[in-house]
């Protein structure tokens, strides 16, 4: 099937679903930073956040780990240190003066901006 032919297709019903299934988790996930906040600083809830969204990967990935011999592994943790970490701490202390519907926008202009 190439991509003309999927363009002109009607999305079927399941697609609906994973799309709306899919903005409910990606939009609760500010609610929830503001429940969280009510209770954890900051930097106890990206830790939170961080430690399980490694432990869900965590069966995922074993079986890779033990097949890497990449002999820099800094560099990984260094992109996931700016690319998981440092959001989540910068969206975390923000929640503590701006609402989660605008953090949720802010977040959804990501893309925009590093194109600009």
């Amino acid at each position: 099937m190439n991509v003309a032919s999927q363009i002109n297709e009607k999305p079927t019903r399941a697609a609906y679903l994973l799309l709306f299934g899919l903005a409910a988790i990606w939009g609760s996930s500010f609610m929830l930073i503001r429940i969280g906040l009510t209770q954890f600083n900051p930097y106890e809830l990206a830790g939170i956040r961080l430690v399980s969204a490694g432990l869900v990967m965590l069966p995922y990935s074993i079986k890779y780990l033990k097949t890497w011999t990449g002999p820099k592994w800094w560099a990984f943790a260094g992109v996931g240190l700016f690319n998981m970490g440092l959001p989540s701490l910068l969206f975390n202390t923000a929640q503590l003066h701006i609402t989660s519907s605008l953090a949720g926008s802010l977040n959804a202009l990501t893309p925009v901006a590093a194109l600009v």
